[in-house]
């Protein structure tokens, strides 16, 4: 038997022994060939559409190699050996099996390069590309799941208890060109439910046009939880714009307006990610863009996708391909063995054959880019490349004449092992095709189960998030509408006590007064906590920095906090260290309310002892010690120690708010500074009341002078100072402390020596010297020592020395201020004597001087002082303001609100001389009316040039501030307004 194209000549010669088989068509087997190949072409599909919205190169690979094997073995190799098998010749045929295997080879081989070169380019392409984008993505995506992870814990443990992993966000381009953050999940319209909250989301739950952006989308959130979200310029390059560059030929041509339109909804849907599923990574896929879909007609769709995909390159990608499926159509029939024959090709219908083939070809490079999950799209191109193939086989079988010499016998047909094989073949390939896709179906399902739930679960958590938000609204608003009304009748509190402290008292009536006047400093503390923290949360609390003197603003937190209890027996210590320089550039409210939280603190926990505030300097930090001998923290309570409304004492006195250590932390997070703590419980084993104590460690970043100013030359180094008096072992501990920072070493020596010459000073307390009259006398004839004298009453110490003591008795009234102390010693020892004007004291809580001669009433104070204008509407507030004036010595005119102070201001604008403004007023506020005196100025229809406005007001804050002062005020004094404030005030400017 011989095959070949032409007999040869021996054949020729023979000619008439050879004759022409006639074939018998089967029609069964020939739809059954047909159907093998509409059903591997379909299949195909599946495997295409997995293959394109495939995350990762692994999962296209894997993808198109199932879809080359189903569509090479079921729709070219299956088709064309059983429609072989229809083809009924006269004779038993054999098969050639290395050819049969070929043939298989080629089908399956070249349709993997013709899907490759479409899906695996793009997919390598988009990978490669997208390396350095993905990564910095990932960075980001971790970093908004932390924030929002963080911003709402609380709430979704409570409530949602969901769990936001960083892969579930991805970037996301817009059509304005921006890059935002959106949830990775798909996008389904308002069709779900949310059940009990659906009312609340009346708008949908994903929005198709990101043209206007959905009041409750998810951007919205993660840009409320993380402010205003703007990527770096690296993220320009998207994922989409990527897919777009690679896929296919269709790049060159210019979109119409639908194709742009589909594009811009497909930009906004956020890609769906299999990681949080524990997927394998062929699995993991995202929503491709589509083409083909933005059509309503399926028939005008595909069209539309061949007519712009009729390129010269997909032509020549498709003429290769129909090469190779022409050579495996020619190999399979020279793999027939007849019996004693041969076969020969008609040219005109091999080429007619190979041009159908080329067609069929080209279509499928087209189409294979944009094959749609759309079922009628699936079915016309499966319809297609089945009946492409079947008519390229049909016409390559027209193209053949069988020849044979050998005699018809009754054995007729093909080997029964060929049908088997085929069979088995197409089946079983089709079975694993399927299979996995169902699988894929069944996680994908899951997946969406999934997705649905924590949707629901998220906008459940977007509707609690923003009642919260709305509830925090509500309470910053009645904050700080309750700060307003709270200071105004502190603000009477504090005036009335402070003139009540300029009259006569008997002994029980100072009592009263200080107790009032304690109250009232300690509500003013709370009302400022609870504003600085409302300030905190909405982010309001601006750092402002200018140049402070420390030690001043140390003094003025004395005159802020409220006093101990009698029962008490604790000191308070402030040491500021000799090289702390004069001038630093700090935020003073920053300062003090550092400060004066952590020395409430420390004095609300301690009984005994002492509390210290320690400041110095090391490297470029100022470094803030408050060190205390009280109670202590346990240990398993630190680590809750700066969370809000967190407390260790939960009853009795010392409990608070809970808001003093979490308002020091914000504060010192926005000047970069840091806070650490040491804490020695007393309930601890081998602690008890000698080591327990608390030392709470500020460091702010600062810089300072080269050189400070030496304060300690007249004292000379190495000082020593004996300690006369019966004290604890704590309290000489913190002593010891504050005299060392200032290079003195403490004596401790026995009540019952003599006082030797060497101890050139003294320390001593009234108290203590009144119970030893023996050391009393002693410390009298002293002549070279200076004794400094601890004391708390003014008659007592005059009642011990007299009106004047001696010159070597330096009085030191408490609180202990270390410079204050320091500064009147060099002063004694300089000029060699003291008197009661170098007293070392501050102005107590009640401003009173004990047997003291009785002042005259406010109403008989000779009015000496310039004329102040009063404007303020509360009546209260109004009979306070001119008693407190009448006290200092100033007459005063009241004006009812902003407009009547113009109106007085015209009339008596030679009188008055300055201007004591309220802020919130009916008719007219302060600030208009401000404005409106300092126009009325510039244009001269007032003779001054500038009057003083000192703004008055319960509106507390740095806005407030800057809102006065950029009106044209002189000063800003905050309510509740001591005395001592606005006799200082008025001085300032009134001289």
């Amino acid at each position: 038997m011989t095959n070949g194209l032409e007999p040869t000549m021996n054949q020729a010669q023979q000619g008439l022994a050879f004759r022409q088989l006639e074939i018998h068509w089967n029609g069964g087997l020939i739809t059954a060939s047909v159907a093998v190949s509409f059903l591997g072409a379909f299949t195909t599909t599946q495997m295409l559409c997995q293959a394109r919205s495939s995350r990762y190169f692994s999962g296209v690979l894997v993808w198109t190699i199932l879809g080359s094997l189903t569509f090479g073995f079921c729709s070219i190799w299956s088709l064309h050996f059983i429609a072989m098998l229809a083809c009924e010749l006269p004779l038993l045929v054999r098969l050639n099996v290395p050819l049969t295997v070929l043939s298989a080879i080629l089908a399956v081989t070249f349709t993997f390069l013709a899907f490759a070169w479409v899906l695996m380019r793009d997919g390598y392409l988009r990978f490669f590309r997208k390396r350095k984008p993905r990564t910095i993505k990932r960075e980001s995506r971790k970093e908004v799941a932390k924030n929002l992870t963080g911003s709402t814990e609380a709430l979704l443990e409570t409530r949602a208890s969901v769990e936001f992993e960083p892969d579930e966000f991805t970037l996301t381009e817009h059509t304005n060109g921006s890059i935002r953050p959106s949830l990775a999940i798909d996008d389904s319209g308002a069709s779900r439910t949310l059940g009990p909250s659906e009312d609340h989301f009346a708008g949908g739950m994903f929005p198709n046009d990101t043209s206007t952006e959905s009041l409750h989308s998810p951007q919205r959130l993660l840009s409320q939880l993380n402010g205003t979200w703007k990527p770096p310029s690296s993220y320009d390059v998207n994922e989409s714009s990527i897919v777009d560059e690679s896929v296919g030929d269709t790049e060159s041509h210019p979109r119409s307006s639908g194709d742009r339109e589909r594009s811009r909804r497909s930009s906004s849907t956020s890609y769906s990610d299999g990681s949080s599923l524990n997927l394998p990574g062929f699995m993991s896929v995202k929503l491709p863009k589509s083409i083909a879909s933005s059509t309503t007609n399926v028939l005008i769709g595909v069209v539309h996708v061949l007519y712009r995909g009729a390129t010269w390159k997909n032509v020549a990608k498709g003429f290769t391909w129909s090469l190779a499926n022409s050579s495996m159509h020619y190999v399979g029939i020279f793999a027939l063995k007849i019996p004693k024959g041969h076969v020969t090709l008609q040219p005109m219908a091999v080429l007619l054959s190979e041009i159908i083939s080329w067609i069929v070809c080209t279509l499928g490079c087209i189409l294979i880019p944009h094959v749609e999950v759309d079922l009628s799209q699936q079915l016309i191109f499966s319809a297609v490349v089945a009946a492409g193939v079947a008519g390229m086989h049909f016409t390559g079988i027209w193209a053949v004449t069988f020849w044979s010499e050998a005699d018809e016998t009754t054995e007729q047909g093909y080997p029964p092992n060929l049908a088997v094989a085929v069979t088995s073949i197409a089946v079983l390939t089709c079975m694993l095709a399927n299979g996995l896709l169902a699988h894929s179906a069944t996680l994908d399902r899951n997946k969406l189960v999934e997705i649905v739930q924590t949707r629901r679960k998220l906008w459940a958590a977007i509707a609690q998030k923003e009642h919260a938000e709305a509830a925090a609204a509500a309470r910053s608003e009645f904050i700080a509408s309750a700060s307003h009304e709270i200071r105004t009748p502190l603000h009477q509190l504090q005036g009335y006590s402070d003139l009540l402290s300029r009259t006569t008292l008997n002994d029980e009536g100072r009592l009263l007064l200080l107790a009032i006047q304690q109250a009232t400093r300690s509500l003013s503390m709370i009302t400022a906590n609870v504003l600085d923290w409302s300030r905190l949360e909405k982010g309001e609390a601006i750092y402002r920095p200018t140049s402070l003197d420390l030690r001043k603003v140390c003094e003025s937190i004395l005159n802020i906090l409220p006093g101990k209890d009698d029962e008490v027996n604790m000191e308070l210590m402030i040491v500021v260290a000799p090289d702390v320089p004069q001038s630093l550039f700090l935020d003073e409210i920053y300062l003090q309310r550092i400060l004066m939280n952590l020395l409430t603190n420390a004095m609300k926990f301690t009984q005994s002892g002492y509390v210290m505030l320690l400041i110095a300097t090391k490297n470029d930090n100022l470094v803030v010690t408050i060190r205390d001998s009280g109670f202590g923290i346990p240990e398993s309570f630190l680590p809750h120690l700066f969370e809000p409304f967190k407390q260790a004492q939960i009853r009795g006195a010392q409990r608070g708010n809970g808001l003093g250590l979490a308002i020091i932390r914000q504060l010192l997070q926005k000047i970069e500074g840091t806070i650490t703590v040491e804490s020695n419980c007393q309930q601890t084993e081998n602690v008890g009341t000698e080591k327990c104590g608390s030392t709470f460690t500020v460091r702010i970043p600062a810089s300072f002078p080269t050189s400070a100013e030496d304060s300690l030359g007249s004292l000379g180094s190495n000082g020593q100072l004996a300690l006369l008096l019966n004290h604890n072992f704590r309290f000489a501990e913190g002593f010891q402390l504050a005299w060392k920072t200032y290079g003195f070493d403490l004596i401790l020596p026995d009540l019952g020596d003599e006082i030797p010459d060497s101890w050139r000073y003294i320390w001593t307390d009234l108290t203590f010297l009144r119970a030893h009259t023996k050391l009393l006398h002693q410390i009298v004839k002293l002549r070279n020592q200076f004794v400094l004298v601890s004391y708390d009453s003014q008659a007592l110490l005059e009642d011990s020395f007299g009106p004047i003591p001696l010159p070597h008795i330096i009085p030191v009234k408490r609180p202990f201020v270390w410079h204050r102390i320091v500064e009147s010693l060099t002063l004694a020892v300089r000029t060699g004597r003291s008197s009661i004007g170098r007293s070392v004291r501050f102005a107590p809580l009640v401003d009173i001087v004990p047997n003291a001669a009785p002042r005259q009433p406010s109403e008989t104070v000779p009015l000496y002082g310039p004329t102040v204008l009063l404007v303020e509407d509360n009546k209260i507030n109004q009979r306070l303001g001119v008693k407190m004036l009448r006290m200092l010595g100033h007459n005063s005119i009241v004006a009812d609100d902003g407009q009547d102070a113009i109106d007085k201001l015209v009339e008596h604008s030679q009188d008055i001389a300055l201007i004591l403004m309220d802020l919130s007023m009916p008719r007219m506020d302060g600030i208009t009316a401000t404005k409106r005196i300092r126009e009325m100025e510039q244009s001269g229809l007032l003779p001054r040039t500038r009057c003083p406005i000192v703004m008055v007001t319960a509106e507390v804050g740095p806005d407030a501030q800057a809102l006065c002062m950029s009106a044209g005020t002189d000063a800003f004094v905050p309510k509740p307004l001591a005395l001592s404030k606005l006799e200082n005030t008025l001085k300032k400017f009134l001289g």
